[in-house]
């Protein structure tokens, strides 16, 4: 198990440590892809066998040009986590006002792009660039602990970038060791 955990995140560590921040990088992106990232694809996979419609998945690799936690306020023990936590992509989206904090442009332009682009989807029923998450199955069932052979997600952090088979090592580990039966958020 931990052999395999960190040569599926080690990698990604060592292009971070720069930042001061790896081994908080690499704990979010674990939680992230544990808790929510695979266990919101492996429903989109079920979803897309029963609907009709095409189904979306996103990720929000976008990160604030700044760390932030916008729960220091209320963590007496000194830890927040600054890149990863429940609904980072709406505090990017609709850029809330923290006490000594602001956004940047960067930012800014983010949450431009997020009301543009939930918008044509709200209006149109789709976003020409946006490619379903997977074909429709015709009722197959994917098995409980894989994804789809092919999909695609939609990476927000590159307006319009569709990236196959995102994150698919990281959540081929996690659905076999069934974490999203036990500790799967579904957004």
């Amino acid at each position: 198990f931990v052999d395999r955990l960190l040569s599926i995140y080690v990698s990604g560590a060592a292009e971070a440590v720069g930042s001061g921040f790896a081994a908080q990088r690499v704990y979010s992106e674990i939680i992230t892809d544990s808790t929510t990232l695979c266990p919101n694809f492996y429903l989109a996979a079920h979803m897309q066998s029963a609907f009709r419609s095409p189904v979306w998945v996103y990720a929000a690799s976008q990160h604030p040009a700044r760390p932030f936690c916008p729960l220091r306020q209320f963590t007496a023990f000194g830890y927040c986590p600054e890149y990863a936590f429940h609904a980072s992509d709406e505090f990017l989206w609709f850029l809330p006002r923290f006490e000594n904090f602001s956004w940047e442009t960067s930012d800014r332009r983010f949450s431009q792009m997020m009301y543009e682009r939930i918008g044509a989807l709200v209006s149109n029923g789709s976003v020409p660039a946006w490619a379903p998450f997977t074909t429709k199955t015709h009722g197959r069932v994917p098995p409980r602990d894989a994804l789809p052979a092919q999909y695609s997600a939609i990476d927000l952090a590159a307006p319009d970038r569709n990236v196959p088979l995102l994150k698919s090592a990281a959540c081929e580990f996690w659905l076999r060791h069934r974490f999203y039966e036990t500790r799967g958020l579904i957004n």
